[in-house]
């Protein structure tokens, strides 16, 4: 985890880069938001994780790893969240393999866990969850989180993914425009700044930011979901999952109150695990 101190002066040293070399600075502060502080897997998440099947597979150049537990006829997916990794799923993926009905799948994203890389973006995610899904073929749920769950939907609305039959999300962000935002308010970034990045950013994506949020990804998913979000939640605010519900009927809403971002909780648990097996 980074301190207080690392922050106010990356913040400092992007406002000025951006006032000196606006290019530079645009790219700097690109580079910083997509890399990921690779959390550190403990000999416990090690021996939890290896009581899989892992294999890897390789995507723009890295070999990302995947896992693999049980062999049932219903295929579960989890996707984690930005600098977690597979481990996360512990609990639900526990309770799901209390029978054979289920082959539970997850992989660690890129930069993360035990995948390689040093960068990650969404289009690059969605663009993994697509080829994975092209192997794997149909699901009968996704599980996923945060900005897990904003890359599954983007993939849904960029490739034509193989049938889902459930879609869970937890802690869902709201657009693009969000994720810079936060990173505004934690850095201290001047307006000049935030503008350079942003470019930096639309240049990659070959998208106006502006458009890549909830309604317009989800504007043609017609999957039974269920969404989970805190009321306290400070990383995505709860009105993501309002706005989410409103534009996918066919969706559920559960809220909590107190467990924030993380959801670490057994009612979140038992109710992921109970609309996966309905």
């Amino acid at each position: 985890m980074k301190s207080g101190f690392f922050y106010r002066f990356l913040g400092l040293f992007l406002n000025a880069l951006n006032s000196i070399a606006p290019s530079q600075g645009g790219k700097m502060g690109f580079k910083y938001f997509c890399s990921p502080v690779r959390t550190k897997i403990s000999k416990k998440q090690f021996d939890f994780l290896r009581t899989a099947t892992e294999s890897d597979i390789v995507f723009k150049g890295n070999k990302i790893r995947q896992y693999k537990w049980g062999n049932g006829p219903k295929k579960i997916l989890f996707i984690h969240g930005w600098q977690s990794f597979s481990y996360r799923w512990k609990e639900y993926i526990d309770m799901l393999l209390e029978n054979d009905e289920y082959t539970i799948l997850a992989f660690d994203a890129p930069a993360h866990g035990q995948s390689q890389g040093k960068r990650f973006t969404v289009p690059e995610n969605a663009a993994l969850i697509d080829q994975l899904l092209r192997d794997i073929g149909e699901l009968d749920a996704v599980v996923s989180h945060s900005i897990g769950s904003f890359s599954f939907f983007y993939a849904f609305a960029k490739f034509k993914l193989p049938p889902v039959k459930k879609l869970i999300v937890l802690s869902t962000p709201g657009s693009a425009i969000e994720f810079i935002g936060y990173y505004r308010q934690v850095l201290k970034l001047k307006p000049h700044s935030v503008n350079n990045i942003t470019t930096e950013f639309e240049a990659f994506i070959q998208e106006d930011l502006n458009t890549v949020n909830l309604p317009n990804l989800v504007k043609d998913l017609t999957i039974p979901g269920l969404i989970i979000h805190d009321q306290k939640d400070r990383l995505t605010d709860f009105s993501n999952a309002r706005l989410l519900h409103q534009h996918w009927p066919q969706s559920e809403l559960m809220t909590t109150t107190g467990l924030g971002h993380r959801l670490r909780s057994p009612e979140v648990i038992n109710a992921v695990v109970d609309f996966v097996k309905e």
